[in-house]
Order: structure tokens, then sequence, then C-alpha cells
């Protein structure tokens, strides 16, 4: 019997390896985190369908009130080591809900959960916020390959986001945007490569919010170069608006069209770097983040100064905020009152 049991180990050592994975995955803990978000945790990675917003998993889930209204699923994120699921929801009421779903592991072995809750009381009034931008502020030699990611404090609902500003106009259809698994990311993709001496502004204003409806105070920004060498000339400068610093606010420089452009900070001033070369200057602030310009203002085109003041006024028509990112026709049409 001894001498059998010893066979069968070693046939056993020398068979083949272990079958694929073939056990569902466990829901290990459920938690309310607040009136829009639910977290699913499982016990291993879970797999995520390939479409932006995690619009795909939404029919997955289905979340009822015991009076059988509906709780409508906005967005479905995933955590960098996809073991949490987060289910981003209408904001819930103080009533009992039954969610169902379905979900699968990475091996696509599937799981199918019901769990009861009490809708959350506690509002989500956290504004997201830009975390993390690259490439850096200034960065060189950057002309094939070329990657812009903005990283948020928090999933942001993909349906809001309001678009991106690019300078030189001619890259604006060029970016390819991406959102990463957690909505807390986009990625921009440079399809093909920056020529020699391209300047590169990018941006993106803070026309988006969050699954609670906070939108973030600030744009994301940054600035890089195809060139070995950072732009030689440094401006520090300040807008003047009557009232107070102007929210949301975007400096440009233009000659025949916009060439770079930055932002504002919460106080009013602003930093930019530029060829020693006269240029326009147009500022504009977006200060209900509606995506249309509520002041501007214009310099003449002139040889930069050390430190240059700007002062906003009201805009008196309709003008969206891309019109100043456009062409040299778009950007004077914009200056000279554009109607909607």
């Amino acid at each position: 019997m001894l001498s059998l049991a010893l066979l069968v180990l070693a046939c056993a050592k020398k068979g083949m390896p272990p079958n694929p994975d073939r056990f569902p995955p466990s829901l290990l803990d459920f938690t309310v985190v607040n009136q829009n978000r639910l977290d699913l945790t499982f016990d291993e990675p879970m797999a995520q369908k390939d479409l932006p917003g995690g619009l795909a998993h939404l029919s997955d889930y289905s979340i009822t009130g015991l009076g059988g209204d509906t709780l409508p699923v906005l967005g479905v994120a995933f955590s960098p080591d996809r073991t949490v699921i987060s289910l981003l929801t209408r904001r819930q009421q103080r009533e009992k809900y039954v969610l169902k779903g379905i979900t699968r592991d990475v091996a696509g072995n599937t799981v199918r959960f019901a769990r009861q809750f009490q809708g959350s009381t506690r509002p989500d009034t956290i504004a997201p916020a830009i975390i993390s931008v690259s490439p850096r502020m200034h960065a060189t030699n950057l002309h094939r390959d070329v990657a812009v990611t903005f990283i948020f404090s928090k999933p942001i609902d993909t349906l809001t986001f309001g678009g991106f500003l690019v300078l030189p106009s001619s890259l604006s259809g060029r970016f390819s945007p991406r959102w990463n698994p957690g909505l807390n990311g986009i990625q921009f993709m440079l399809a093909d490569s920056l020529g020699r001496g391209t300047v590169v502004s990018f941006l993106v204003p803070p026309v988006f919010r969050d699954f609670a409806g906070n939108h973030p105070a600030q744009a994301g920004y940054t600035s890089f170069s195809s060139d070995s060498l950072v732009l030689p000339g440094l401006v520090k400068g300040r807008l003047e608006v009557e009232g107070g610093p102007a929210r949301n606010a975007f400096i440009l420089l233009e000659q025949d069209e916009p060439l770079l452009a930055t932002i504002g900070r919460e106080d009013g001033s602003f930093v930019l770097r530029a060829k020693k070369e006269p240029y326009a200057v147009v500022a504009l602030a977006d200060t209900d983040y509606d995506g249309y310009v509520e002041l501007s203002g214009f310099r003449a085109r002139a040889e930069l100064p050390e430190t240059l003041v700007v002062r906003l006024e009201a805009e008196t028509s309709r003008v969206k905020v891309a019109s100043f990112f456009g062409t040299a026709k778009a950007a004077k049409n914009a200056k000279e009152g554009e109607k909607r």
C-alpha cells in the first residue's frame, strides 16, 4: 500500500500543472460610502470591460427601493488592484434599497449577489482636484509617443467632462482622450509626432463634475516643448478685476493666431514663459464654470514687460472659451463678440 501511495505521489509531481482558476470570486465586504457611492470588495481582481466611463458595466447592476423605485447607477470605477468596485449612483434617499449584480473575475468566473442596504444621509461635498499632471511643467525633448495625463482626487462623471484646450490649435484634433478604469484620470495620446520647435500649452478647464455634482475650482495645466531648451522669457503678471480676483481665468499670447496659454491662480496672478517677441495678450475668465466667458481683457501686440497687468471687464456677448483657443479668425471673432 505504501509503495502504491509513493507511486501516485511521484506521478502527481510529473503531471500537468493545475487547471486555471475555475472558482467564482467572493464578495468580502459591502460599504455604503456616502449618498453617491457604494464599494464592493472582492477576494481577487475583477474584470473590467474596456469602454470609457464604465458604461459597459452599468447594466450589470440594479438598485431598487422597497417601494419599487429605481436608483440609477451612473458609473462603475475600479481600484488600482481591481479588487474594489465602486458604484457611483444618483443621490440616495433615507430608505431601504436592494442591490443586485453580476460580475466576473479576470478568469471569467461569474458571481451573482444581492445586498439590502440603508441609503446614506452623508453628502459628498468635497470638490475634485487635479492632483497630478504629466508631462511636468516646461518638460523638453517631447516629440514622439507624447501622452498628457491628468489625475483627479476622486472619480469624475465622464458625461459632464467639458473637453480640453490645446495650443497650437492645429493639435486639437490630434490627441485622443481615454479615461482610466477608476474614472479618476484621463490620458491624451498624440497619434503622430510633434515637429521641431513646437511649444504646447495643454489645459483641462474645470467644466466637469464628480458624481455628487461638485466641480473643481482650478483648471489643469501643463506646457512642454519638443526642443531641448525651455522658452527663455519669464513674465509675471496679474489680472485686475472689479470685485476681487477672477476665478477660472486663462491668459493667451497671440501673434497671427493664439500661440501660448497659461492659467490664472486664485489670487489673480500668473506666470508664463515665451520667446522675446511682440505678442497680443488676451485674458478671459469663466467664473461660473459653464464653458462661456464672463470676463475678458485685451492688450495690443507689443513687447512683453517683465510684469504684465491685464484688466478684465464684463463680456457682453455669449462667447465660448474654446473660441479664444481656435484659429486666428476664431480668436478675432471672440474678441469682437461672438453671438451664440
